[in-house]
């Protein structure tokens, strides 16, 4: 089975954790037996996978509504999976590979005014028009899945929290000063 990974969402920004997250599941897939092949914007910044899709330097919106779906229809993968923003509306229509998305809550749900311009009148219509099309969605907690359950029958993959085992050893680094600073020794 070929899957693809948008992973398109790193370059030129801060890594938070959702964009660790997609790396991280993207490590994990390469584990699997299925042929992986990452999207990346610019340069892949991850690993030197021969599968991988880089599209060349452009702007955002441009990359979000014609080149990433150009290049998924090109591609022609079973699944893409789009581990950070919502993938392009078009990509519901006559492209046949399987879309799924991963939501990591549900605030742009339930608090619409909490959010900047940019979530609320571009990425939530994504969104919305991802729970009428998509094919599936992976989530991180039961919690999220149960909320899920609640606005789509789309079927839900509650694939847990990923820490990476870069981070395993963690507690070894911790500056006791910087934690006492915040209260929180």
């Amino acid at each position: 089975m070929k899957i693809v990974i948008d992973l398109t969402s790193l370059y030129g920004r801060k890594r938070t954790g959702m964009e660790m997250y997609a790396v991280d599941l993207y490590r994990a897939l390469l584990t699997s037996e299925h042929q992986i092949v990452p999207m990346f914007h610019g340069e892949n910044e991850v690993d030197n996978n021969t599968n991988a899709i880089i599209i060349p330097k452009c702007n955002r919106l441009w990359l979000e509504n014609v080149a990433l779906s150009r290049a998924v229809r090109k591609i022609k993968a079973d699944i893409v999976i789009f581990p950070v923003f919502p993938p392009p509306t078009d990509l519901y229509y006559g492209c046949k590979s399987k879309i799924f998305h991963t939501i990591h809550d549900t605030v742009s749900l339930k608090y619409r005014d909490a959010q900047n311009f940019a979530a609320k009148y571009y990425y939530r219509p994504r969104s919305k028009a991802f729970f009428k099309k998509g094919d599936g969605i992976i989530t991180i907690s039961e919690t999220v899945k149960h909320q899920l359950q609640a606005i789509t029958s789309l079927p839900i993959y509650n694939l847990g929290e990923n820490i990476s085992v870069d981070y395993k050893d963690a507690d070894k680094h911790i500056d006791k000063q910087l934690l006492e600073k915040w209260g929180i020794a």
